[in-house]
């Protein structure tokens, strides 16, 4: 209406019932969601039903002292539920780490064993147990206390003969190199996180990152790379952590230069599903 240009406008989601996982609530659903927030807020406020799973339950009175911290408030949610380790195998920001061990194991057995690997991982860990606390039964307690870590696990390095350059790695490169130094670059899942890396180790050392999942010019750990933007090492030493609304907010208005991302498929002309 304020351009003379023709946009598609579509209706907003409002989904049925929302599952978000937080570090502290209290028994009347009052949450505080430490580190990136992604879009929790907004998906809470725009569901019909709120269900919430954290990793403590505190008194109102600690909610009360950190009032500014309360992400999510109790007339948003129907039910919370006590459910510490509650992101595992994936890592929950300042309580525990990524299981990379059992998400490769995952991985390596889909490969092998297609979706009957699938039906029997869903048979081992969810419908055999009768609750979450099972569930954790079946993962070695040794580990646990090695993922509460604070992040500081590393993963292991893949062997690698250096004879073969991939498509993927060439990918990496050319874009990296195209990154320009004291610039700002949105990246996403995927590749677009190697190549930032790479661009801010070795060609764009003032380049700004900006994660998909919130984090603004984090600095990158020369030991390892991130599984995902919304990992919590992706905030190690940000100047801020918002929200995934609140950086496509930021692109919209020209603050961002370049934009990394990928997809499941993308066509010739750049459309991306």
């Amino acid at each position: 209406p304020y351009t003379g240009l023709e946009l598609l406008a579509i209706p907003a989601i409002y989904p049925d019932t929302a599952m978000i996982h937080v570090q502290r609530a209290d028994k009347f659903s009052n949450a505080i969601i430490d580190g990136r927030t992604v879009a929790d807020e907004y998906i809470a406020r725009a569901s019909k039903h709120v269900i919430l799973t954290a990793e403590e339950i505190v008194s109102t009175d600690e909610i009360r002292k950190e009032a500014d911290k309360t992400t999510i408030p109790f007339f948003l949610v129907d039910a919370v539920v006590y459910a510490p380790f509650g992101s595992h195998p994936y890592d929950c920001y300042g309580y525990y780490d990524i299981d990379y061990e059992h998400i490769d194991n995952y991985v390596k057995n889909i490969e092998e064993g297609g979706l009957e690997a699938g039906r029997k991982y869903l048979d081992e860990y969810v419908y055999s147990v009768k609750d979450h606390f099972e569930y954790l039964k079946k993962i070695p307690i040794d580990k646990l206390l090695k993922l509460m870590s604070d992040g500081k696990k590393i993963k292991k390095e893949r062997k690698y003969d250096g004879k073969k350059i991939y498509p993927s790695e060439m990918a990496v490169i050319a874009t990296a190199r195209n990154l320009e130094d004291n610039k700002s670059v949105f990246v996403g899942v995927g590749l677009p996180l190697v190549a930032a890396s790479l661009a801010q180790r070795l060609y764009a050392p003032h380049l700004t990152i900006v994660y998909e999942g919130g984090a603004i010019q984090p600095v990158i750990h020369a030991k390892f790379l991130l599984l995902s933007p919304n990992d919590s090492r992706a905030t190690f030493r940000a100047v801020m952590v918002a929200s995934s609304v609140d950086i496509f907010s930021l692109a919209q208005r020209g603050y961002i230069d370049y934009g990394v991302i990928s997809g499941a498929q993308i066509d010739q002309y750049g459309n991306v599903n």
